[in-house]
């Protein structure tokens, strides 16, 4: 400052003063030195027109909000950034400040990180599955972190196989690789019946690849199948028979049956069996494997435990599975069931047959009361005496041989009069019957078949004022009691009759 007067001036001393900060000037863009898949380094040129002491440096980008995102910040030139995603395109700008609110920014600048292995990479998702075959979808990964280039589908047999009711040791079969491509959906071939696999999903691109977790499926059953000869080995007190490699189930095991000739000594869910050796016959075994599908049965193998394996009897059978599938109806409880109550109901119309055949059968000759034996054999004539009427051949004439009917014919007295029922039940009773024919073996003994002996017969058994009364059907009976008896007394000499 100076001072002045009218004789002259003097100044003062100088005072230095500074101006405010402002906003830099001629900020220029970032410059990316490193650039990796989430990091970037980043060099910052200072501005031409600072305006100030640039106090700090801001790097941002442009948000997907229309705000700015700073990625990083500070005093220095030269900058990294962190978190950055991998093959992503960013656009970069720097921000510099001299003072709270003076700030400007440089012009932006854009760079790509590098490509890195993918992530995220969903499960494949099933469509369908067959007992042999099975298909699947499945989606991009959620963070390709670059271009997918292919895709591989890997499955694997999980351990155990299935469900069954005897579970054994096994390991997990090995990895193959059922598909490789750009798709994704994938179809599987040649897979095991009744099998539990595990599969999943990788995809690559140019840094790497990445895995989907595993995820599990079990195919559908079938009948099962025959695969080789069981084994059959001996020693001195037993034998050994393995059919632990013989069946491929396909399905869920019901049993094992071995037969030996047919007969059935085992059934179970084992694949060995120890017998005692009781002998060194020859032995015919069988193995039959019932799953719930099916069966199936192998060959009949021959052995001798002296000898060894023999020859193979028959080819091994697998039934249709449309067939087998269901149990054969005479294996059936209700088919058992039946067959007792039906033969329950023949037995019983057989046994009232009999029954009714045994009532009213005809008894023999044997089981006839038997006769009156005779004390003492009489003359036909003094049987009765002369006053005494018997009432069982009383109205009977049988004629001699010159009688004008000794051709079979009857004639009716001069009465003409027939008989009540009452007295042809007096006339002709057991008692009577049995007297009357006992005279007549007397006779028949004699051989003496003339006509004084029945017409004195005849006579005793006359009774006054009745007449002559013969009935043709009464008179056959008498005769054929009287051949009755005499055949018992030729035949049955063995006996008191």
């Amino acid at each position: 400052v100076w001072s002045v007067n009218s004789v002259g001036r003097t100044p003062s001393s100088w005072s230095r003063c500074q101006t405010g900060p402002a906003p830099p000037e001629g900020l220029g863009a970032p410059l990316f030195n490193t650039v990796a898949s989430t990091v970037a380094v980043v060099s910052i040129s200072p501005p031409l027109k600072p305006n100030g002491v640039v106090s700090i440096y801001r790097l941002f980008s442009n948000g997907t909000r229309g705000t700015d995102v700073v990625l990083s910040e500070g005093t220095a030139t030269q900058q990294t950034i962190h978190g950055l995603k991998p093959f992503t395109t960013y656009s970069i700008g720097v921000e510099a400040c001299t003072c709270f609110n003076c700030c400007s920014k440089g012009p932006m600048a854009e760079f790509t990180t590098q490509p890195a292995p993918p992530s995220e990479q969903p499960p494949p998702q099933i469509r369908t599955v067959t007992s042999r075959n099975a298909s699947f979808q499945w989606s991009a990964p959620q963070s390709p972190n670059g271009i997918v280039t292919s895709y591989e589908l890997h499955v694997y047999m999980a351990c155990p196989l299935n469900l069954q009711p005897a579970v054994k040791a096994c390991s997990p079969g090995p990895t193959e690789v059922k598909y490789t491509g750009k798709g994704q959906s994938a179809n599987v071939s040649n897979l095991e019946p009744y099998t539990t696999y595990n599969l999943r999903v990788v995809s690559y691109n140019s840094v790497g690849s990445s895995a989907s977790e595993w995820v599990g499926f079990t195919t559908e059953k079938e009948p099962p199948r025959y695969m080789a000869p069981f084994s059959v080995a001996s020693n001195l007190s037993t034998i050994h028979i393995d059919w632990s490699r013989t069946f491929v189930l396909n399905g869920r095991l019901k049993e094992y049956a071995l037969t030996e000739s047919g007969q059935r000594i085992y059934s179970g869910f084992d694949t060995e069996l120890y017998l005692p050796r009781t002998s060194d016959k020859t032995f015919l075994f069988q193995v039959t494997c019932v799953t719930d599908e099916g069966s199936a049965m192998t060959p009949v193998i021959k052995y001798n435990a002296g000898e060894g394996v023999g020859l193979i009897l028959t080819t091994p059978g697998e039934k249709d599975k449309a067939e087998s599938k269901h149990a054969k109806f005479y294996n059936e409880l209700w088919f058992a069931v039946l067959m007792v109550v039906l033969g329950l109901i023949l037995l019983a119309i057989l046994l009232s047959l009999i029954l009714q055949r045994k009532v009213h059968k005809q008894p023999y000759a044997r089981d006839r009361p038997p006769l009156v034996p005779l004390q003492k054999r009489t003359s036909p004539m003094s049987v009765y005496s002369s006053g005494e009427t018997h009432p069982g051949l009383a109205d009977t004439k049988i004629p001699g041989g010159g009688s004008p009917t000794s051709n079979r014919s009857f004639r009716m007295a001069a009465g003409g009069r027939r008989p009540s029922q009452g007295q042809l039940s007096r006339t002709y009773s057991p008692g009577s019957l049995h007297r009357s024919v006992s005279q007549l073996l007397n006779l028949y003994d004699k051989k003496t078949f003339d006509d004084s002996p029945w017409d004195a017969i005849i006579h005793n058994h006359r009774t006054p004022g009745r007449g002559l009364y013969v009935d043709e059907e009464d008179l056959v009976n008498v005769i054929k009691g009287f051949s009755t008896v005499t055949k018992e007394h030729t035949t049955f000499t063995d006996t008191h009759l």
